[in-house]
This record gives structure tokens, sequence and C-alpha cells, in this order.
């Protein structure tokens, strides 16, 4: 059988975790039956990534896909500035997909998406919509909100999801739906864990972002720091899209409470795996609800301890089972995985890394479930199946 010409889309070639999931996905097919070329809107560290597992064009497309959703919040006007840069770029991107001629078109973000859905529909082209975020107010204006849930149900042959949570943002819709989590590759699993040492390290991994919850690991470390418990703190990551400013904050309340000396910002990295090898607990701290949580499922598969927020879909990582119980203390729930705490809650994110710190038997074993569930569910070869399997459907259907 001829392996399927596959053209995917991205708007950015920044990194974020859309793209180490595409990075991580396109690594893995198997490219006797996927011939994949990747189409970036802006040239950057993600077209050299890419390229050895696939062909990388890029294709500027300049202020349909620089616009973010914190501009649309601040200057809504920009709404029908960017509606007809929308209008104009997707008949770039159809020049594009009849030059390319592919047999499918994917698109690996919200705003590939609009581009190319409409783009694919003008060329008569299969087209699949990877959704990684969550169409809800708390991460988009209400009015794009609804206008990116109609697009959904109009424009994709087929759509596929990194976790129900981000589903549920959807709402109903006729068009085949794939949950596809998120795969880690097993070298995770291949850290030197001897890198700990005392005092115990606590880390948050991510992009500096009002959405990954800085701020709130940063007021939590204070708290333990008052409370007597001898720790380090590690923040690996950097502001990537437009914000610099929450970045100042968290680098001020650093310093307004005298934690210079205890929590080090290591800045961006490009593989997470140097800081996990470090730490003896993984804190996700998003204040909002998170489509999914990549960096939860790399720190299980590496088999360190984690304390998330219980939000979006962190249930579906730490509480498959819906069997998590509540805590003595208020805002925190166990599982067999792991502790999950109260989203914007410092205090309960305080005293979920205090219990995993002074329990550390209890903590390896529940890091070592921790690691068998992520080897089973969030293993890449899994992904790869999935999306495979929508791939083929949305190009023969039945």
């Amino acid at each position: 059988m001829t392996a399927l010409r596959v053209l995917i889309l991205d708007h950015t070639a920044r990194p974020g975790g859309a793209e180490l999931a595409l990075e991580r996905l396109v690594a893995g097919l198997d490219p006797t039956e996927f011939d994949v070329t990747v189409a970036l809107f802006e040239d950057g560290e993600l077209s050299a990534r890419l390229t050895p597992y696939a062909r990388v064009i890029v294709e500027p497309l300049g202020d349909a896909t620089t616009v973010s959703r914190h501009d649309l919040l601040r200057r809504p006007l920009l709404s029908a500035r960017l509606a007809v840069a929308v209008l104009r770029h997707s008949l770039r991107v159809r020049s594009l997909i009849l030059r390319e001629a592919p047999d499918l078109v994917v698109a690996n973000s919200l705003k590939s998406g609009i581009l190319g859905g409409f783009s694919a529909r003008l060329a008569g082209v299969p087209f699949v919509w990877h959704l990684h975020d969550r169409v809800s107010a708390d991460y988009l204006p209400a009015p794009v909100s609804r206008a990116v849930r109609l697009l959904l149900r109009l424009l994709p042959t087929h759509l596929v999801v990194n976790s129900r949570a981000t589903l549920e943002t959807v709402g109903t819709t006729s068009v085949p739906v794939t949950v596809a989590y998120p795969g880690v590759p097993a070298d995770f699993e291949q850290l030197d864990a001897t890198q700990r040492s005392a005092p115990p390290t606590v880390g948050i991994i991510g992009r500096i972002s009002p959405t990954k919850g800085q701020l709130e690991f940063v007021r939590a470390a204070a708290e333990l720091r008052r409370r007597g418990v001898s720790a380090r703190y590690v923040m690996a990551g950097a502001p990537v899209f437009g914000e610099e400013k929450y970045a100042e904050s968290v680098a001020e309340l650093i310093v307004t409470q005298s934690l210079t000396n205890v929590v080090t910002n290591l800045g961006w990295l490009d593989d997470p795996r140097d800081v996990l090898a470090g730490l003896d607990v993984m804190v996700h701290a998003s204040p909002v609800p998170e489509p999914f949580g990549q960096v939860l499922v790399e720190a299980m598969r590496a088999g360190v301890p984690v304390v998330a927020t219980y939000a979006g879909g962190v249930s579906e990582i730490l509480d498959p089972s819906g069997t998590a119980t509540t805590a003595n203390e208020v805002g925190i729930w166990r599982t067999e995985l792991g502790q999950m705490v109260s989203p914007g809650d410092h205090l309960a994110l305080a005293d979920a890394v205090e219990w995993v710190l002074r329990n550390p038997e209890q903590a390896a074993h529940q890091a070592e479930s921790a690691q068998d569930v992520a080897r089973q569910v969030f293993s890449i070869e899994s992904t790869v199946r999935s999306v495979s399997a929508a791939w083929a459907a949305a190009v023969r259907p039945g």
C-alpha cells in the first residue's frame, strides 16, 4: 500500500506543549504508512527539530499567526482585522495545499486549524484537526470560543483531542472524534536518580505563563520555608507567547519573599530530562484547567512523585479510575498515583508538597504506580496507534 501523503500545519515554530507533542508523534510514525510534510507559518526552533523525521517547509503568514488570545482579550477590535487576515491567508494556504497535493491535511493548533480547515475544504482534501486547547472562556474570549466551536463542527473530517476534558469544551459534535493522549518516550525511564541530593529539590517545568502557575509555586515555596521545611526550588521555563510581564511579577515575588537563595530559575531548557533527574517532587500548579498536562506524564515516566492541580485533563492522568480520596487537609486529594490540589490554592499546594517530603516511602510507592500507568497508557506508541487510525479513517472512511 502506498504511504498516505500528509501535510501537517502549525502556526508557530516556537516551543510549546502542542509542538512537543507534534515532534514526538512525527518521530514515531511509520514512514511506510505516512509520507509527512510539515508546513510552519513562521521559522524557528521547531523547524530544525522536525527535520530528522519529516520534510519541513516554512510559509510565513505574519499577522494572522502572531495575535495571541491575550491580545484579543485586551483589544477586541483586533478581531475584525484578524478576520480579514484569516480570509487572505486561507487563500494562500489553499495554494500551498494544491501545490503539495496531499491525501490529508492535519492542523496542530487553533490558528492553523482555522486557516487549514477553510483551505482544505476549498481544496477538497480531507482535514483532521488536532485540538490541544480548551475551547472555553478561561482560554479564549467568549465570542471567539463560540466561533471556534462552530468551526470544529463544520470543518474537520475527523477531530483528534488530547483529553476527554478538552473534548468536553467542544460540546456536541457529529464529527468523528479520537482521544489521543500525547505520549512520552520510554527513555524518560533512563534518568539518573543519583543526581538527587539533600536538601530535596521541588521543581516546576514549563513556559512561564499565568496559566502555568509559577506565582502559586513561589508562594508555596515561601509558605514551606515559613514552616521550616528545608528544600530547594527550581523553575525551568521562560515566557514564550508575550508573557514577559507575568515573568517579571514572578521574579519580583521571589525577591520580596527573600527567596533568591532558595528558588532558582534555570530559564528555557530544550530537554526537561536534565531537570527531572534531580527532582524529588514535580509540581504542576496551573490555576486554570489545562487541556492535558504533558509534563506530568514526563515526570511519572521518570519515576518522580507529582503534585498537580485538580482540574482539566489532570484527573485523567492522576485519577483515571475516579477513586481519589480527600485528605485531612482542605483542598487536597490523594490517589494511587500522586497528590492533587485545588487550583490557585498555594497553601494546599504547600501541604501536598510537604506530605511528599515527609512521607518518602509512600510517595515512592505512588511514583512507582504512576510510572506503570504512564508506561501503559501514555506511551508514544499508543499515541501513534490512535492517531494513525484516525488519519486513515479520515482518508478512507468506513
